[in-house]
C-alpha cells in the first residue's frame, strides 16, 4: 500500500512509523522522500503530516486512532476498525 500511495503526486507521503526497526526501514525505502518515526506520537507531532493511515495491530487501532483525531490529522483506519464493538464506539465518538 505505501509504494502506492507514495506515487500520488498531490498527497506525497511525508512520513513513516514503525516501532520494528527493520519495518520502518522497509516503509521509508518504499517512501525514500518521508521522514522515518519510532512511534506514532512522534510521527503525529510533525506538523507536516495532515492525514494518516492507520495500519496497526486492531487491538491498537482505537488508541492510535484517538491520538491521530486529537492531533487534528484526517484519518484513514484500515479494516477491521476496531478490535472490540467497545473500541469501534469510542473511535465512531472519537470521529464525530
Amino acid at each position: 500500500m505505501l509504494k502506492t500511495l507514495a506515487t500520488i503526486p498531490n498527497a506525497p507521503v511525508v512520513a513513516v512509523s514503525d516501532t520494528y526497526p527493520a519495518y520502518l526501514r522497509r516503509g521509508l525505502r518504499g517512501a525514500p522522500k518521508a521522514k522515518g518515526y519510532r512511534s506514532h506520537t512522534e510521527l503525529l507531532a510533525d506538523e507536516n503530516v495532515q492525514a494518516v493511515v492507520i495500519a496497526t495491530p486492531t487491538h491498537q487501532h482505537r488508541d492510535v486512532v484517538n491520538a491521530a483525531l486529537e492531533a487534528g490529522k484526517h484519518v484513514y483506519c484500515e479494516a477491521p476498525m476496531a478490535h472490540t464493538i467497545d473500541d469501534a464506539r469510542v473511535i465512531a465518538n472519537a470521529a464525530e
